[in-house]
């Protein structure tokens, strides 16, 4: 359903109100939806689908369309796409992320006067049971505390049955000086495997546009003009339509360029009604934007923290707070940024898996390439600067800087801390537990002269040493 209103006030709190009930009176539902007003021109999203009635285990094309009326850009705008529960993924066009239920479309900046359209296919779950409803949602928000700018929810109901099912589409338009002059196709398919009676097929022309005939409008069609705020509308009776048996309409509609801005969307409306018994209605929109289309700047930076919005989406920071850009999150040594500017994962503090963590992997992409070693030390220049070592100086792999009893290569080669004779800190210093041949790298507990003690006759017999 698509309404116009005016005479509203900005501000003003609009209930919108459906109701369904069985003649029976055993089943009744009731909404209302309150939406506030605000006559400020913002992006609008709308959001369309092939066919609201589908099968278990079906695919299901939805359409995405923004458009963005107002003569100024729209800000830091993200897209964002809920998967509904028992639907999977299948594709989708753009630069897009997905993440579990969620498709984002980082938009960045959009211009003004301008539209940006994208698809996304979805396949049922074969476990759908027949009546089960389903809704998809489209979401558009900006960057002032992540607000919402503008929604739209299309509900898919599932159906074992073969079922009738109406589309329109829009050809190319062709302009005429001012005038806009555009050619739409409705197409009613009966896939029911039993004829389906008294059809009618409405459409209702988007609001700017008016009907200008076409080869397939039948002569007894109801044409009606409403007033400015309200679409024009047609009715064909088609009768009775066979199984397996289609139509195919055509009509051409117009508006004058001048009565159109940039970026606005007209959303034409197409229903296919007939007495059928156990046989749903049908319905589909048609989306035309008017205007140039925009194109998203792939490296948009909403928070400018220098990491674009896409990167920050995938890996779960923050696009609006620029301070995340200094964090370290899998605690490998690297900022956020550094990850980014790396391109290593700032949630995995070993990219590649070779046992070396990013900030101190020579190539942190690459397993099979672990650190430079630029003096042929056998320390890699990583660890030879995390220490304060020059990766220069050969000299430097025989010091003992902590007087552990060992060399900063045996260090390197053990992994203990160079400048902390007892790493693990269990009152045993690393070159004795190396010589005893415990693990200077786990803390072992030990009563400290008995320890000691102990260490010392040990050592002792090991080296054979007298009393």
């Amino acid at each position: 359903m698509v309404t116009y209103l005016s005479g509203i006030e900005d501000g003003e709190v609009l209930a919108l109100r459906a109701m369904v009930e069985s003649s029976s009176v055993l089943f009744q539902q009731g909404l209302i939806v309150n939406q506030l007003y605000n006559d400020d021109v913002k992006p609008q999203v709308t959001l369309s689908s092939d066919n609201h009635v589908i099968a278990p285990n079906d695919n299901q094309a939805f359409r995405i369309v923004v458009g963005n009326s107002a003569d100024s850009a729209a800000e830091d705008l993200l897209l964002t796409f809920t998967i509904p529960e028992d639907f999977s993924f299948v594709s989708a066009t753009g630069d897009y992320i997905r993440l579990s239920d969620k498709v984002y479309w980082p938009l960045g900046n959009m211009l003004a006067n301008s539209y940006f359209e994208q698809s996304i296919n979805l396949r049922a779950s074969a476990a759908m049971d027949a009546g089960e409803t389903r809704t998809a949602k489209v979401e558009l928000s900006d960057s002032s505390f992540a607000r919402l700018v503008s929604d739209a929810q299309i509900v898919t109901v599932l159906d074992t049955a073969p079922t009738p099912s109406i589309s329109v589409s829009s050809g190319t338009a062709t302009l005429d000086g001012t005038n806009l002059s555009l050619t739409r196709t409705i197409d009613i398919t009966n896939a029911a495997t039993t004829e389906i009676l008294d059809v009618d097929a409405y459409y209702f022309e988007g609001i700017d546009f008016t009907f200008r005939g076409g080869d397939a409008v039948p002569s007894t069609n109801t044409c009606s003009t409403c007033g400015d705020s309200v679409e024009e509308w047609v009715l064909w009776d088609l009768g009775n339509i066979d199984t397996g048996e289609s139509n195919e309409i055509t009509l051409t509609s117009s508006a004058r360029t001048t009565n159109i801005l940039g970026g606005e969307l007209n959303i034409s409306q197409a229903v296919l009604k007939h007495t059928t018994a156990n046989r749903h209605d049908h319905t589909a929109f048609e989306i035309y934007p008017y205007g140039p289309v925009f194109n998203p700047d792939s490296s948009h930076d909403s928070d400018g923290d220098s990491i674009p919005d896409w990167w920050e989406i995938y890996y779960g920071l923050n696009r609006l707070d620029n301070s995340d850009a200094s964090l370290d999150l899998d605690g490998d040594g690297l900022s956020s940024l550094q990850e980014f500017l790396a391109d290593t994962n700032p949630n995995n503090s070993d990219s590649d898996g070779d046992g070396v963590e990013d900030g101190l992997d020579f190539a942190p992409l690459d397993p099979n390439v672990q650190d430079a070693d630029s003096d042929g030390d056998g320390m890699g220049d990583r660890y030879e600067a995390q220490f304060g070592f020059d990766p220069n100086d050969p000299s430097d792999a025989s010091l003992d800087p902590d007087g552990d009893g060992l060399t900063n290569l045996e260090e390197h080669n053990l992994g203990t801390n160079p400048l902390i004779a007892d790493t693990d800190d269990d009152a045993k210093n690393d070159g004795e537990e190396a010589a005893f041949g415990t693990n200077p790298l786990e803390f072992e507990a030990c009563p400290g002269p008995l320890c000691s003690n102990l260490m010392f006759i040990l050592l002792s017999e090991k080296e054979g040493i007298d009393d």
